[in-house]
């Protein structure tokens, strides 16, 4: 069985809870940093599950207080819990290839494995949405597959003991504007709390950019700014600003895909979509804007030139069988 898959043991302890009937309501607590396998949970009609990874002496208190309602939980997944983790590229990829020399191993102080990562950007929510958006536009190179199925639940989930209504106030900057480079933009949400329990809530911002078939790989969405509101009463609101940087939304050519001789890290001229979203799969709040060609010779973080590294042997290291020596 897969590492993140569920155990035998703990499937027989959830079937034999299941099939008794003698409890009103299946909670599943995850304990552990990583994000396992959720596709279980609907077999064995579990109720809630809570992931509240690697707490410590003085974190367990608080899961105590969020399964009495004393606390109203408002984190948000920082991964995306698949249905099926096998059914990723990355796990495709992952493999223990060793390092030969003419048919043999070779001895290193250094390691005598590795890793190809020939998924590339598509890690995570970029691959699962990004697959997603193919099926939508019937480009016909995404095979058979179901988001709903294969994504139990997506990037920047999160749920809530009250219910909260985000309305855009202002995105005058941004919408239906052109950007430019060196720039940062903003977009204010109002958040009200529908409820009647206060709580927090986390506005999150995903960007589009256009992608030419054979051109720079994108992601379809890309997180690039998120905010998190202070607690609000019942019936209350609270306005967050969130600031995005083009920067966060541009893609990296190495090897100069789009033929406009620049290598590194740019946005390519056209029709763009800010998304003020619950998770990386919600499109219900859309902000059009347009960008120029941008190209980022220096790192505006860093400050250093933007240039290709290591890649003086990758064709050695794109064929997971190649025999190194």
């Amino acid at each position: 069985k897969p590492l993140l898959a569920l155990g035998d043991k703990e499937a027989t302890l959830l079937k034999a809870i299941n099939d008794s009937g003698k409890f009103d309501k299946i909670i599943v607590l995850l304990n552990g940093a990583m994000p396992m396998e959720l596709g279980w949970l609907d077999e064995y009609n579990v109720d809630a599950c809570l992931w509240f990874g690697n707490p410590g002496y003085y974190g367990l208190p608080g899961v105590v207080n969020v399964l009495k309602g004393d606390a109203n939980p408002s984190g948000h997944t920082v991964n995306t819990f698949a249905a099926m983790s096998m059914n990723s590229p990355a796990m495709q990829n992952f493999g223990h290839f060793a390092f030969t020399f003419d048919g043999a191993p070779l001895d290193s102080t250094y390691g005598t494995n590795y890793v190809v990562y020939k998924e590339g950007i598509y890690v995570g929510y970029k691959y699962y949405e990004t697959r997603y958006e193919d099926v939508v536009l019937d480009q016909g190179n995404a095979g058979d597959y179901d988001y709903a199925e294969e994504v139990a639940f997506p990037f920047g989930y999160g749920l809530s003991y009250t219910n909260f209504t985000w309305t855009v106030t202002d995105a005058s900057e941004i919408e239906d504007q052109t950007i430019a480079k060196g720039e940062k933009y903003s977009v204010t949400v109002n958040v009200h709390n529908d409820g009647d329990v206060a709580g927090s809530d986390v506005v999150q911002l995903y960007a589009h950019a256009p992608y030419t078939e054979g051109g720079v790989e994108k992601a379809e969405v890309v997180l690039v700014g998120y905010a998190k509101t202070p607690v609000i009463q019942p019936g209350g609101d609270e306005e967050v600003t969130i600031e995005f940087d083009p920067y966060y939304l541009a893609s990296y050519d190495y090897l100069g895909a789009n033929a406009n001789d620049h290598k590194g890290y740019e946005l390519d001229a056209g029709a763009y979509t800010l998304y003020v979203a619950e998770d990386s799969h919600d499109r219900s709040r859309a902000i059009p804007f347009n960008s120029p060609e941008i190209i980022y010779d220096i790192d505006p973080v860093s400050e250093n030139p933007v240039v290709n590294r290591y890649t003086d042997n990758e064709d050695k290291w794109m064929d997971s069988d190649a025999q190194l020596g």
